[in-house]
């Protein structure tokens, strides 16, 4: 017998879908069906756009994303296995709630019709007679063989599913350890190429690094680091700060040397002597009191004779004659005002420069009459 699926084309036809046999799914091929799809942003976020009526054909998938093995693992984790059939854990039933669930709550289109297989009724024939029944313990032997038959079954099943339990846990938790190592070698890695890539990325700013350090550029910490890679905006911002300060410093060597010419151009206009900067009032000193016996006639000339001493020191034989590279003041008074010029020590010092100096200058103009 067969069930034969139809359905109104755009035409108003009425057209098969399929024709199966009674005991085979009710699903239609994959040409039958198309999606709407939501679309997600980088961050796995529904952006509210929906693509309608797309087929199979435009629908594509990483090979490694339901892989055969990724599928085997995943029902391995999640259903306990009877002989052949699979069953899903108690946990994941409660956790998920899929006792309460329903066919259209998960899958679309009608619910899938699967085959039965038929009970079959194993047991002597119709016309056979059988023996009566043996008693122990008021149970017949066939119900006692049942049931130690049906204890040792259970028995037996558990301890192969304490087994297969135990083995898949070491497969789960080998499995997991496998995967922490893949992780933190993996992670090492990508760390190890981020030190090299922050490592050659330093090195080839180290040129603007050093222009920033010549013009005494603050904060420079932001950009000479090792624990980040710096974006394209950040290297342009240090950029334009370079180039934003060598403007500033330009600028104000213009405006210097242009104050510079200003006051040049102000010095060299003619104007009155009266208004001459250096026509300021002397400033006011304390007053110098002399001895009484030292008019200011007598100081002028002592520190005229002093002060001519002072500048001629490099000229006059002061050292080879007094022992010293300078003259006092002190010393200049003493030779001056002594009341016995002729046995003053110093009075024939001052002398003695004075006379050799002119005798040597003498030497120097006239020449040595040994090299006529």
């Amino acid at each position: 017998m067969y069930l034969t699926e139809y359905c109104i084309c755009a035409s108003g036809e009425c057209c098969v879908l399929s024709r199966l046999k009674r005991g085979e799914l009710l699903i239609p091929s994959a040409e039958r069906y198309t999606y709407d799809i939501s679309l997600l942003d980088k961050n796995n976020v529904e952006t509210g756009e929906i693509r309608e009526r797309v087929s199979h054909q435009q629908l594509l998938r990483s090979k490694s994303l339901w892989a055969r093995n990724v599928i085997r693992v995943f029902l391995k984790n999640s259903c306990a296995a009877d002989h052949e059939r699979l069953t899903v854990k108690k946990e994941l039933v409660e956790k998920l709630g899929l006792d309460h669930m329903c066919w259209d709550e998960v899958f679309g289109g009608p619910v899938a019709e699967f085959p039965r297989t038929p009970l079959m009724h194993r047991g002597p024939s119709k016309g056979s007679l059988r023996p009566p029944p043996l008693h122990l313990n008021g149970q017949t032997m066939d119900d006692f063989d049942a049931q130690y038959e049906a204890d040792f079954v259970n028995i037996t099943e558990k301890e192969k599913k304490r087994k297969r339990t135990k083995k898949t846990d070491l497969e789960n938790k080998s499995i997991e350890e496998k995967k922490e190592e893949k992780r933190r070698k993996k992670e090492s890695i990508k760390n190890e190429k981020k030190k090299r890539a922050i490592a050659q990325q330093q090195e080839e700013l180290e040129g603007l690094f050093e222009q920033a350090r010549k013009l005494s550029i603050d904060d420079l910490s932001r950009w000479e680091q090792d624990e980040r890679l710096l974006t394209g905006a950040e290297i342009v911002e240090l950029k334009q700060l370079i180039r934003q300060t060598k403007e500033k410093i330009r600028e104000e060597k213009r405006l210097a040397k242009q104050r510079e010419k200003e006051a040049l151009l102000e010095w060299k206009k003619p104007r009155d002597d009266v208004a001459c900067d250096d026509l300021q009032p002397l400033p006011e000193y304390a007053p110098l009191r002399l001895p009484i016996w030292m008019s200011d006639d007598d100081f002028g000339d002592h520190l005229f004779i002093f002060q001519f001493f002072q500048s001629f020191a490099e000229l006059l034989p002061i050292r080879e004659v007094h022992g010293t590279s300078n003259i006092k003041f002190a010393e200049i008074v003493s030779a001056i005002r002594s009341p016995s010029p002729d046995t003053d020590d110093m009075f024939a010092q001052l002398m003695h420069i004075l006379l050799k100096a002119k005798t040597e200058r003498a030497d120097e103009e006239d020449g040595d009459e040994g090299d006529f």
